[in-house]
């Protein structure tokens, strides 16, 4: 297809490209044409082509990734349908919004019947997820998962090592129980309120390194 068929950046600049050669051609060839146009072969090869604008804003920026996930949707929806489903899961969305709000944090975005959260402070992070452990939608039960460390973000998602940590930490709690990584753990520090119980180290896929990972609970 002709290129100027898909005026993007990439497409602009090979425009460009063959719009110069023409012109190197026209002025070794019949230099009256480009006379009559007024152009310069000079200053159409010295023309720099534009740089290539990125296609989304992206940085890496300090965060704490929170997962959550509701143990037992599946089966609340095939027991009761969609329609008491849908409703449990717009306030339990609206519940989740509040709470990480509160904390100071931000609902990045919804996977399901689940979240992903991100906190600039790892304390507000870890009682988020109790709050969020601690109201969940009756009869189900919610699970969270968190890590701390350095994110790609942009600007409606976040990306790499650290969030995979976080999503595989989640996996491994059960209904009711927050569990995060020790990285959060020492990044929270001190926090009278809470108590770290049954801490363990975790073989976690992709890994070559065991991840040591806590029980959070209320004090």
């Amino acid at each position: 297809p002709d290129l100027l068929d898909k005026p993007d950046e990439l497409d602009l600049a090979a425009t460009i490209r063959r719009f110069r050669d023409r012109i190197s051609e026209l002025a070794a060839t019949e230099p009256s044409v480009l006379a009559q146009l007024e152009i310069r072969p000079l200053e159409v090869m010295r023309h720099e082509e534009p740089a290539l604008a990125p296609t989304r804003n992206v940085s890496q920026v300090p965060l704490t990734v929170v997962f959550s996930d509701l143990e037992g949707f599946t089966t609340f929806t095939s027991e009761r349908g969609d329609l008491e489903a849908s409703a449990l899961l717009a306030d339990h969305y609206d519940a989740v919004e509040s709470i990480t709000r509160s904390r100071g944090g931000q609902v990045v975005k919804k996977i399901g019947d689940g979240h992903m959260l991100a906190f600039g402070e790892p304390s507000a992070a870890v009682m988020a997820s109790l709050d969020l452990t601690q109201t969940a939608p009756q009869p189900l039960r919610l699970r969270a998962g968190a890590h701390n460390g350095a994110v790609v973000q942009t600007s409606d998602d976040l990306f790499g090592h650290v969030v995979n940590i976080a999503s595989r930490v989640t996996d491994l709690a059960s209904g009711g129980m927050s569990l995060v990584t020790e990285d959060v753990r020492q990044a929270a520090g001190s926090m009278p309120l809470v108590t770290y119980t049954n801490t363990r180290s975790v073989m976690l896929d992709g890994l070559s390194e065991d991840v040591e990972v806590s029980e959070v609970t209320p004090t």
